[in-house]
């Protein structure tokens, strides 16, 4: 099926969006409940820096609960190798030790990293890392940006070259450090996901700091996900409707340096600057990990060269918010959206929690 060109989003959407304050997109669930439903078991526990919400449906609790257990077991076996907020994980001990063999778990998100790498022509780059820590330690220490001169100097540490996997040994060369935060909470939310299937489970949802994957239905109806304004929390830009889909946000409202949030932490590593062409950038991919790198990859790209990115990519879709306020979507989007993308009338004024 030929695809549509990709579309900004009617004028009047567009003059709302301008007129207010950054947009800012949050993923909110939408629950049903059928007549003949069966009941939904969740529960939340901290992982990833994060919190990770799992909500199975199964008419036996018991069950439900021994599922839950068993991909919480995963998603602990996965951060203790990926965690960057563990000392003794797997890659908290490569930025160290420089050298370490790696479990699987590291593996395999190695691998996802290059892909991405490639396919998004370096504006994915988990070796970024040595220009975030510039920019938390001068923000930190002088509340300032970095000259271009410190930025430089950190990007000579910059690029897969410094990177080396031979088998499952894994060397960093020179200054080099990796930051997994641009996939690390997809594949986290794979790993519950396989396990809740293994464990029986067939239809669920996996929420990990507002990234989600669902699989299977909702009683029957697919799984409603709220693109939410958290301006007003009572009101959302778009529903959609998923089914064995993931869906994950990118934006410079996640963590920034400054309230005008010109320098937050998604670094373009090609000019080790943050991307700011973007606000936000909302994904849909088959897989959690593979949404969560596109919506880093798209943010970093821009409009024009993530949308065409997008556009090439069976099975994904995109909604990203331009820094001048405009919506721009994939030409596939129409197919999950639950009614018409909208914005509420007035101005309402930023929620006093952010």
């Amino acid at each position: 099926m030929m695809r549509r060109p990709a579309r900004p989003v009617f004028p009047g959407i567009l003059r709302w969006l301008y007129l207010t304050a950054p947009v800012v997109v949050v993923i909110l669930v939408l629950f049903t409940e059928a007549r003949d439903s069966r009941p939904a078991t969740r529960a939340t526990r901290p992982a990833m820096g994060t919190s990770v919400t799992i909500t199975v449906l199964h008419r036996s609790e018991r069950r439900a609960r021994m599922a839950l257990e068993a991909a919480y077991d995963a998603i602990e076996r996965a951060e203790a190798a990926l965690s960057a907020w563990r000392d003794s994980s797997e890659v908290s001990r490569l930025n160290r030790d420089r050298t370490i063999v790696a479990g699987s778990d590291l593996q395999r998100v190695l691998t996802a990293a290059r892909h991405y790498y490639e396919l998004s022509s370096g504006a994915f780059d988990i070796t970024v890392k040595p220009v975030l820590d510039v920019y938390r330690a001068i923000f930190a220490d002088e509340d300032r940006a970095p000259t271009p001169a410190e930025r430089d100097a950190a990007r000579q540490a910059v690029g897969f070259e410094h990177l080396t996997v031979t088998g499952n040994e894994v060397f960093l060369s020179g200054e080099a450090a990796i930051d997994l935060g641009g996939l690390a909470k997809g594949y986290i939310i794979d790993r519950a996901v396989a396990a809740l299937r293994r464990s029986g489970i067939h239809d669920g949802l996996v929420n990990a700091g507002g990234d989600i994957r669902a699989f299977g239905s909702n009683n029957g109806e697919p799984w409603r996900i709220a693109l939410q304004n958290p301006r007003d929390r009572t009101d959302y830009l778009a529903v959609i409707a998923l089914t064995d889909y993931a869906i994950t946000t990118s934006g410079d409202y996640e963590r920034y340096f400054d309230p005008e949030r010109e320098y937050h932490h998604i670094i373009d590593p090609r000019t080790g600057r943050s991307a700011t062409a973007l606000i936000s950038a909302t994904i849909i991919a088959g897989r959690a990990v593979d949404a969560d790198a596109l919506s880093t990859s798209v943010f970093v790209l821009g409009p024009e060269e993530g949308l065409a990115l997008v556009e090439r990519l069976a099975g994904v879709e995109a909604l990203l918010i331009t820094r001048g306020r405009e919506i721009r979507v994939s030409s596939g989007l129409d197919d999950y959206l639950t009614g018409s993308l909208r914005v509420p009338d007035g101005n309402p004024e930023l929620s006093p929690e952010l």
